[in-house]
């Protein structure tokens, strides 16, 4: 599983350990995350076969306290698992340490990563093994022939399932530009979630946090925030100290606040510092980056770098820089900014300040959200008209002019218009030339609004119950339909 930035996949890989650990016993769990403290390959084999043996173990005994016991040393394992009569792990450990002491770094490294196919084959219980920021492996393992590589052989076996997370560019060029090892695994690429996801994650932060919540204020913010958990959640944290109920203004300012100096402009600026060192190639950079944004997408040639008065040597490393951290992408010849409109305001802002020397801030201006004006409770509208063709456009025209009134949002009045159509040319079809008058009541509400119409008797007798409400259910919240000797009353509700 890929992602451009990081977001809070460790934190799900963690939920998914724990549903694994304390949900069921036919599978054993584990979650590997590179140590930032370790330095070469053999750290790394004596991290990660301690880290699986004690996440084994634990599992095998159901012992949350071994569970979180980090930093046990193999030696200390090897005495746990002989005091839990633990055969198969005694045999592993006592396998690797011989390993060790013959000082052959690739069969330490190889000895680890089997560890847990190993334990399969000694007790028959499969391992689902979840390794987060697997990018991380080439760093200590560059200096001694890529050993990473060693874990496409784990990969492949069976009763091992791997679920691998890193960067999408990183991860491309290790699996498929380096090695082959993409041919064994399924790719998914993990963008924001969706919007009625992000909304939900909005409101449980809130309620967290004490932050008084209302879609209608908040919506325009959430979709600026395009469902990335770490944007949103630094969002809510900075919401979360103006310590008053946020209006719609409120929220974009806080917004701007993150573009400009938050922890949202803090990520970005650290990933460009960290990545590109040379204080002439940032400034190429950001010249480069903002020529991507107002063009759209360019095709990269042997002469472009004297655009930017940079080599083309000096040019390869900023897109293969900018490429993995996830700021731009490629293609087989042109380039382009990813699209993301967080990422696009950082970039202008950064622009104007940094190369410009403005403090002016003209980021997301078609995006700022209106004031959110609140709805209008209003009186009963009531309008009654003869049972003639096309009655749905009267009921169009005047449901609009209402809502327009009463602040209704446009796009629960269009909703609430689909709805009604449906219900004349279909639902009501019968009574379009019956004789006698409908009778339409509008509703403005605090929630939003609600459309009662009474029928006259229909034309014929026959049965009046084959009603099909799939496309009005769709459109609204609530329908509720009432047969009486006079016609029918028909109650639809749609709530902002």
């Amino acid at each position: 599983m890929t992602y451009c930035r990081k977001n809070t996949f460790l934190e799900d890989e963690r939920k998914l350990f724990n549903l694994f650990f304390n949900q069921q016993e036919d599978v054993s769990p584990f979650l590997y995350y590179p140590n930032a403290a370790i330095s070469s390959a053999g750290d790394f084999a004596d991290d990660y076969i301690s880290s699986f043996i004690r996440q084994r173990l634990a599992f095998y005994g159901k012992n949350t306290l071994l569970l979180n016991e980090e930093g046990l040393s193999v030696e200390n394992l090897l005495s746990a698992a002989e005091k839990s009569n633990a055969e198969w792990a005694v045999n592993i450990l006592n396998n690797y340490l011989q390993v060790k002491a013959a000082g052959n770094i690739m069969n330490m490294f190889l000895s680890a990563v089997s560890a847990p196919y190993r334990s399969y084959l000694a007790t028959g219980m499969p391992v689902v093994v979840m390794i987060d920021d697997f990018q991380g492996l080439s760093d200590f393992t560059a200096n001694e022939k890529r050993l990473w590589v060693l874990f496409e052989h784990a990969v492949k076996l069976r009763h091992i399932p791997h679920i691998i997370t890193g960067s999408h560019a990183e991860l491309q060029k290790m699996f498929f530009e380096e090695t082959s090892l993409g041919e064994a695994l399924d790719i998914v690429n993990l963008s924001g979630i969706e919007e009625d996801a992000a909304i939900r994650l909005f409101s449980l932060l809130c309620e967290t946090y004490k932050i008084t919540f209302d879609k209608r204020t908040w919506i325009d913010t959430i979709r600026l925030l395009n469902g990335n958990p770490s944007n949103i959640r630094s969002f809510i944290q900075a919401v979360a100290q103006k310590n008053r109920a946020p209006s719609a203004n409120d929220l974009f300012g806080i917004y701007l606040g993150e573009i400009t100096k938050g922890k949202i402009h803090t990520y970005w600026v650290s990933a460009l510092k960290k990545h590109i060192p040379s204080p002439d190639l940032r400034k190429a950079s950001l010249y480069f980056l903002r020529h991507l944004q107002q063009k759209g997408a360019m095709e990269i040639s042997s002469g472009i770098g004297k655009d930017f008065s940079v080599t083309a040597e000096g040019l390869n490393n900023i897109v293969d820089t900018l490429y993995t951290t996830g700021i731009i992408e490629t293609g087989f010849i042109n380039i382009r900014l990813k699209e993301n409109k967080v990422l696009g305001d950082f970039i202008t802002h950064l622009y104007q300040k940094e190369i410009l020397k403005e403090e002016r801030v003209d980021v997301a201006v078609e995006e700022k959200p209106e004031p959110f004006i609140p709805i209008k409770e209003g009186p009963l509208f009531e309008l009654t008209v003869p049972a003639i063709p096309k009655i749905e456009l009267l009921s169009f025209n005047l449901l609009q002019q209402i809502a327009k009134t009463h602040n209704i949002p446009q796009n629960v009045t269009g909703q609430m218009q689909v709805a009604l159509a449906d219900l004349f040319n279909n639902v009501l079809s019968q009574y379009a030339l019956a004789e006698g008058n409908f009778r339409l009541n509008f509703i403005p509400e605090k929630e939003g609004i609600s459309v009662i119409v009474h029928t006259p008797p229909p034309l014929s007798e026959g049965p009046r119950g084959v009603i099909d409400l799939e496309l009005i259910r769709k459109f609204s919240d609530t329908v509720e339909i009432e047969s009486t000797s006079e016609g029918m009353i028909v109650t639809i509700k749609k709530r902002c």
